[in-house]
């Protein structure tokens, strides 16, 4: 998804793709939505904390598409990665889990590794990177609120409530900074959406299986993956630091 945001942010305002990101995502889960669980999908006894998580959620992807389009796709990816120290945080104050020594080592180890990619003390934090860094905040505190609802809710309802309220909240935006669309922009987008909502699905389902602590040190696998799709699509070769 973060290679096709490169493509997409050539031509388009990271607050367009959002809303198509968003809305896609929805469109991509309201099959299942009318088909197997009906109205069901919808019930729920959180609806603010529904809100409350589209809302810091839809801020993140603003903020981390708008990184990611103005940075290397290995710096943005790992930029992102201070999300999981910001998890240890939010998940002992919001949900009250202990941090086991392995997996906060194992975290801590992350973010070592983080500085020495983004070298703060070289000047690459540009206010692009800054902004990667309060996305990464948002997301952190998006996906412990995800984890909270997932006690209660399933993993559909919290799904069909983000597609819904992010569709909202990021047409306003979008609406100020709309670009026309040709053929090409409107199946990228499309598939942006589709990769994200397949993605956030998963993603659900591992917070309401595991641990937050267990999981969120998983996530700098992506950087694996971000430094082969950089190099094919963009020509993008990580320094000796990365």
């Amino acid at each position: 998804m973060g290679a096709l945001l490169k493509l997409c942010g050539q031509r388009l305002d990271s607050s367009q793709i959002a809303f198509f990101r968003c809305f896609f995502g929805f469109i991509a889960f309201l099959p299942f939505v009318l088909l197997k669980k009906g109205r069901r999908a919808f019930r729920t006894t959180h609806f603010y904390g529904h809100f409350l998580r589209a809302a810091t959620g839809v801020a993140a992807i603003i903020a981390g598409f708008c990184a990611t389009t103005r940075l290397p796709l290995t710096d943005s990816t790992a930029i992102s990665f201070t999300a999981p120290l910001f998890m240890i945080l939010t998940a002992i104050f919001l949900l009250g889990e202990k941090v086991r020594w392995r997996r906060g080592l194992a975290t801590v180890a992350g973010f070592i590794g983080v500085l020495v990619m983004v070298r703060p003390d070289s000047g690459t934090l540009d206010v692009a990177a800054m902004v990667g860094l309060f996305a990464a905040f948002l997301a952190a505190l998006s996906t412990t609120l995800i984890k909270r609802l997932s006690t209660t809710e399933a993993a559909l309802t919290i799904l069909v409530y983000f597609g819904l309220f992010s569709s909202i909240l990021t047409a306003i935006p979008a609406y100020f900074v709309w670009h026309p669309l040709t053929g090409d922009d409107f199946a990228q987008l499309a598939l942006v959406g589709a990769l994200g909502a397949v993605g956030q699905f998963c993603q659900v389902r591992a917070y309401a299986t595991g641990e937050l602590m267990a999981v969120a040190p998983i996530d700098y696998s992506r950087l694996v993956f971000a430094g082969i799709m950089g190099f094919l699509l963009f020509a993008e070769l990580p320094d000796r630091y990365t």
